[in-house]
């Protein structure tokens, strides 16, 4: 017999509690890719091209009465296609009756779905920006795996810098983040030996927030995002294997977005299709009859792409 359902949203509140609710673990990409919001599944979207965003070099002197000289602002459109992205978890009546003096079940399975859905979201802005084909050649990567970032005398600030000067050179803005995985965040803190003089001495450290803005003051930037997330790489049924999502091996310097303004220069954005999951993970439930079962939904509907390479340097930093 074909499983049915009743109508979707028969519990309301757990999508309004889940509004306040936040995955134990720490997720990078929102601030990575800036989420703009659309109205449409697939289309284009208008982007400023690099080379009409840096001042031209162009002589502007003229003479009393003549005309002014003249620019043009050069655009180019940008395609996406949202894709859906979605998890269920039916729960048994029997089981919403059992832990109900302890939690909700609902909402602990709508917590758990936000998680994945967020880890899945995750691991494809690793997969956009940790890719040598997007950054290639001198002045978009570089290998500093000779001198790995987990070593006390590598020259980390050195490497940062010329990152900084390349994304510079190359766009015309400064660079103001620095993106790499929690294990390199902590080798910076506790391993290198030109960060650690640094750090101590800039400010009574307590909160990853506290460090990772001090961390950034003393590179010269505004950001510094380290990827904490972790998954379960083992199948179901087994013993729990856990992955980090930001592979130690990579670290980049770019430019994120920091309005929702489409034509700001930056390294990614998310296009995220707000007719159907909304600005961020819609949850919905539904009863299911046969199974004497509430189903807990979640889903949304993006696409991330890749808007400037320019505004990214990426760096191998661990063999």
């Amino acid at each position: 017999m074909a499983i049915t359902n009743d109508s979707t949203g028969v519990k309301p509140y757990v999508s309004q509690a889940l509004m306040e609710f936040e995955p134990q673990q720490s997720f990078i990409a929102p601030m990575i890719s800036k989420p703009l919001f659309v109205a449409d599944e697939t289309g284009t979207f208008f982007k400023v091209k690099r080379e009409s965003t840096i001042p031209s070099g162009d002589e502007l002197r003229r003479a009393k009465g003549a005309v002014f000289p003249r620019r043009s602002t050069e655009g180019e459109q940008q395609e996406y296609a949202c894709v859906g992205y979605g998890e269920e978890e039916p729960i048994p009546f029997e089981d919403i009756a059992k832990y109900k003096s302890l939690f909700s079940a609902e909402l602990n399975a709508a917590g758990q779905i936000k998680g994945d859905l967020y880890a899945n979201r995750e691991a494809r802005i690793r997969d956009l920006l940790i890719d040598t084909a997007t950054w290639a050649g001198a002045s978009l990567y570089k290998d500093w795996s000779a001198a790995p970032w987990d070593v006390a005398g590598s020259a980390v600030m050195t490497h940062i810098a010329l990152a900084k000067e390349a994304v510079r050179s190359n766009c015309g803005l400064q660079a103001n983040a620095l993106i790499l995985s929690e294990v390199q965040r902590q080798n910076l803190i506790n391993v290198n030996t030109q960060i650690i003089a640094r750090v101590t001495n800039t400010t009574q450290l307590a909160t990853p927030e506290v460090i990772n803005s001090a961390l950034a003051a003393i590179l010269g930037l505004k950001y510094v995002f380290s990827g904490s997330s972790v998954y379960n790489s083992a199948k179901k049924g087994q013993d729990a294997s856990i992955t980090n999502v930001w592979s130690e091996d990579y670290a980049m310097v770019c430019r994120v977005a920091e309005t929702e303004n489409p034509r700001e220069m930056c390294v990614a954005r998310s296009l995220v299709w707000t007719d159907v999951a909304g600005a961020d993970v819609r949850i919905e439930t539904y009863e299911e009859k046969q199974t004497n079962s509430i189903v807990v939904q979640g889903h949304l509907n993006e696409d991330e792409l890749v808007i400037d390479p320019y505004c990214g340097f990426l760096m191998l930093i661990d063999a």
